[in-house]
């Protein structure tokens, strides 16, 4: 990301926070509140409380909130997903939207075959929590 993008611009919005992803990678605290970092329209976030693949523990995640025929661009990628039973979890995307596998970033929690996807939202920013 260029440190451009992160400036407050006039066109950005602030991004929702989701809430947090537990160890099986769901959405277990949900909470709907407003994240300090400005973001283009569309941006949703997370915070791990435990690893996930290659995300620490305390990151938040920032994806692009994509549905419809968009969210095509979410192959094949680590994504935010919507079922459309209302579940939100954190997953690498297999297959094409509206119905596809859910593949957990961490071995032991069950695989999704054939969700049916919401939306989804492809991971595009990495913010670490530094105390």
């Amino acid at each position: 990301v260029h440190p451009a993008e992160l400036i407050e611009r006039p066109d950005a919005l602030s991004a929702e926070f989701l809430g947090k992803i537990g160890r099986n990678g769901r959405l277990s605290d949900p909470a709907s509140v407003p994240f300090g970092l400005d973001l283009p329209s569309g941006a949703l976030v997370v915070e791990l409380t435990g690893a996930q693949g290659p995300y620490g523990s305390g990151e938040r995640l920032i994806g692009e909130k994509l549905s419809g025929a968009n969210a095509l661009a979410g192959a094949g990628r680590d994504c935010i997903v919507a079922l459309q039973n209302g579940g939100i979890l954190l997953a690498r995307v297999v297959g094409a939207p509206p119905r596809a596998t859910l593949v957990p970033l961490n071995s032991g929690t069950p695989i999704l075959y054939d969700a049916e996807i919401a939306w989804l939202a492809p991971i595009v920013m990495r913010v670490l929590s530094v105390s």
